[in-house]
């Protein structure tokens, strides 16, 4: 080896030490520095340009990729790294071209097949992307990705079995622990005279989701305890089949099995046409008459508009108010039932003048039902609330992002999981302006006859309900 190439290798060795401690700008500078004696080594450009992407700098990081490929053209990591800093800037169409382009010189790579497919599914290319998929597993047949995308992918198209054949790859994509490691996991055995520990596992939207299968639990004969948030704890005093609830965190009663609720739909054989019924929450009458005072007559709609801005899809998902004025000018009573930071938006202009803000008056779940009992309509985007919504049996209308979330299926505009909820789908990517407008004209096409049974004939079935548990 030469001076020269020892001295390249040593500063080699010195920036991905710096990368490895996450200090990006000194691992830059370092591979700057070697690239100068070693101008046409491309493995050097692909280097620095994935610290770049860690820091951000996608332009500059496409720029170090498309230099590596005027070396060679070829170079299959080069388009592969280059596929990743597109995709990152929503630039689907040259992703995938670049995805194909790395394939093509290396055929045998499980991961560029595999993002491939993820981008083609984020086009709404599913056949497509299920073919490139299974090609990534062909070749690597453990691949964590590839099983997780392919799961969602048949999630998605509704077959319900072959999703949950792999929905426990959800697990080794972001870890989570079993709740009580010296209890068995149930797996669907009879339980009669055993206690079982259910137990939420992700966000409240599945919690509230997939409460439904604790009866079905109950009556395999077992005690059911069921673990939720501290914000579904009075709301889920009204759901069937539950002998004690604990808020998370709290101690725990002795029991003999444990299961997370995302396993149930597995566990029961779901699908589309065994997917248990809703409604299966109520209202807290009480609470759902003290709003009923406050919130008078007329038409009124519920509207959540943003989830929670921490999560990575959020942006694809969620709607500034501003964007809403073509339902809010319609002749409806609007309620603000958002959350969180969008809350304030509810003051925001025009639009936020027609609007009642209660989202921050709402405490818990519990809260939140008892106005929504009271609404004629709630349209929200893919939050907690289209759930809340769905599983009270009310009139739900979600705005859903081209590339929905799995449970929305794609291309209906029903939903199994909730009977009384109907979808409206962006047709383009980020296209919110079609939606919206659809929207509008539908409510204000929206005859009498179509609205609901008055609110004090339904208040009066759930104190029977309330009664009567």
């Amino acid at each position: 080896m030469t001076d020269s190439a020892e001295q390249t290798a040593d500063l080699l060795r010195q920036a991905l030490v710096y990368e490895g401690a996450g200090q990006l700008e000194r691992a830059r500078q370092v591979y700057v520095r070697a690239l100068q004696s070693q101008p046409q080594d491309t493995s050097i450009y692909n280097r620095l340009g994935l610290v770049l992407q860690k820091e951000g700098k996608l332009d500059e990081a496409l720029t170090c990729y498309g230099r590596a490929l005027a070396i060679d053209s070829g170079d299959a990591t080069a388009h592969y790294n280059r596929g990743v800093a597109l995709f990152e800037q929503e630039l689907l169409v040259d992703a995938a071209a670049s995805f194909e382009r790395s394939i093509a010189s290396e055929p045998a790579s499980a991961t560029a097949h595999n993002n491939l497919g993820y981008t083609l599914y984020c086009m709404g290319q599913y056949v497509e992307a299920e073919r490139h998929y299974g090609r990534a597993l062909e070749l690597e047949p453990d691949l964590v990705d590839a099983n997780w995308n392919l799961c969602i992918l048949h999630l998605l198209m509704g077959d319900l079995r072959a999703g949950w054949e792999r929905f426990t790859y959800r697990h080794a994509m972001s870890p989570f622990p079993r709740r009580v490691q010296t209890k068995p996991s149930w797996e669907g055995q009879p339980l009669s005279g055993q206690t079982i520990l259910l137990y939420k596992e992700s966000g409240l939207g599945d919690t509230i989701q997939f409460a439904r299968y604790a009866p079905l639990v109950a009556e395999r004969g077992a005690r059911v305890v069921f673990e939720v948030q501290p914000e579904l704890m009075r709301l889920f005093q009204t759901l069937d089949g539950v002998d004690l609830l604990v808020k998370r965190g709290a101690q725990l009663p002795e029991f003999d099995y444990e299961c997370s609720i995302m396993d149930l739909p597995r566990i029961f054989g779901t699908t589309l046409q065994l997917v248990p019924a809703a409604p299966y929450l109520s209202a807290n009458p009480i609470l759902a008459r003290r709003w009923h005072k406050q919130l008078g007559p007329g038409f009124k709609a519920g509207l959540v508009w943003a989830g929670n801005p921490k999560l990575p899809n959020d942006r694809h998902r969620s709607i500034p108010v501003t964007r809403l004025e073509p339902l809010l000018s319609t002749d409806v009573h609007w309620i603000s039932l958002q959350k969180g930071p969008a809350a304030a938006q509810a003051s925001d202009g025009p639009a936020g003048m027609r609007l009642l803000p209660l989202g921050e008056k709402l405490d818990d779940f519990a809260e939140t039902a008892a106005v929504i009992e009271n609404l004629d309509l709630v349209i929200t985007v893919d939050t907690s609330v289209a759930h809340l919504g769905g599983a009270l049996g009310k009139r739900v209308w979600l705005l859903l992002p081209f590339v929905p979330d799995w449970r929305w299926l794609a291309e209906r505009e029903d939903s199994p999981w909730y009977p009384g909820t109907r979808l409206f789908r962006q047709t383009e990517f980020g296209n919110w302006s079609s939606v919206i407008e659809r929207v509008a004209r539908e409510l204000r096409a929206l005859p009498e006859t179509q609205r609901p049974r008055g609110v004090i004939a339904r208040l009066k079935h759930g104190l029977r309900r309330f009664h009567e548990r």
